[in-house]
Order: structure tokens, then sequence, then C-alpha cells
């Protein structure tokens, strides 16, 4: 009996654990949000910039999963950045370009505040190692470093900062890009996207 108990409360914690990890699970169809991103290349530094806008939306809900769009700035012209689907049950990656079949080990987990346009947000921070090999028939980059995420359940998107470190390659022939990125909020609104 004891062992029952025991296996259901398992159960019962990881089914909580999954909804937590995914903040996705909560949002509405207009949730959106601003961020800053910023990028050095280490090996092409013309592809480096600095708090480019961009914006990601929740463009449509469906059982199990939500599908968000991203838009960005060329000159004066909003233009589609692509979009991402991703399923509620599953553990909330927002990190571009990491592919389901790659390596993630958790190295560490805190409760961290994050001040965000002088408002404290409490955060879960995220530290992630992530080894994602070169798949050249499905072209899938590699991808190797770290993420550190701030989940915040207060946003609508979940997602209040990101930094990634890492290395990556498009091809075997390629000699890699060494890459630092920052995703950090701005603005953000519920239901209300124009």
């Amino acid at each position: 009996m004891k062992r029952l108990v025991s296996s259901i409360l398992v159960l019962a914690l990881a089914v909580a654990a999954s909804a937590q990890e995914n903040p996705l699970a909560k949002c509405a169809r207009g949730d959106w949000a601003k961020y800053l991103v910023s990028l050095k290349n280490e090996r092409v530094p013309l592809l480096s910039f600095k708090d480019a806008p961009r914006w990601v939306l929740v463009s449509s809900l469906g059982e199990g999963y939500v599908r968000t769009d991203s838009y960005v700035m060329f000159g004066n012209r909003r233009s589609n950045g692509g979009g991402n689907l991703y399923h509620t049950n599953e553990r909330y990656m927002p990190v571009p370009g990491i592919a389901k079949t790659a390596k993630i080990d958790v190295v560490s987990t805190s409760k961290e505040k994050l001040s965000i346009k002088d408002k404290q947000y409490e955060c879960s921070k995220v530290v992630m190692k992530i080894d994602q090999a070169l798949d050249e028939k499905s072209v899938t980059p590699s991808w190797t470093g770290t993420s550190t995420l701030w989940i915040c359940e207060q946003l609508p998107l979940g997602l209040a900062k990101m930094e990634n470190a890492y290395e990556t390659k498009m091809s075997q022939k390629d000699k890699g890009q060494k890459v630092v990125e920052t995703w950090v909020i701005d603005e953000f609104g519920f239901k209300n996207w124009k």
C-alpha cells in the first residue's frame, strides 16, 4: 500500500512539475511580449547587433498546444520572423534552434527577483547545458553551450530574460560560430495584440 501511495504521489508531483515548466499552458490568444535582443558573433562581428526589438505573439491555441509567431523590425517595417508550435505538456524551451533531440541537462534552479521597468518580478532561474548534434539531413544546426532562463508566471509568455552562450555549425565544412545572445522583456500585454 505504501508503494502505491508513493507511486501516486510521485506521478502527481511529476504532472504538477510538468505543468509548471511550461508557462504557455496558461496563456491566451493575443498575449504578447516585446523583447530587446542582443547578439554578439565572435567569428563574424558583422552579424552582431544590440537591443533589436522582437515581438512574440500567441497566435493560436488548441488542445495541448500553443502557436507563437514572432516579428522583427527592418527599418520602419515589421516583418514576420517565423513561428513555433509548443506542446503544453512538454518542457518549455524558448531557446531558438533547439530540436527535441537535443540533450538538455538542468545545471541549477533558483529563485531570483528581476526588475523590469522599475517593477520587481519573482522569477525561477534555470541554468541548462545543451548539446545538440549537427544533423545536415534535417537541416538542424549543432548547438553546444549554456542557456539561462528567467521564467515568471506573471508575464504572458513566461519568459522574462534569456542568456545563451553557444557554438553552432550548419554543416561539417562550416568553421562554426561562437555566439552570445541575450533576450530581455521590454513590454508585454494580455489578449491585446494590435
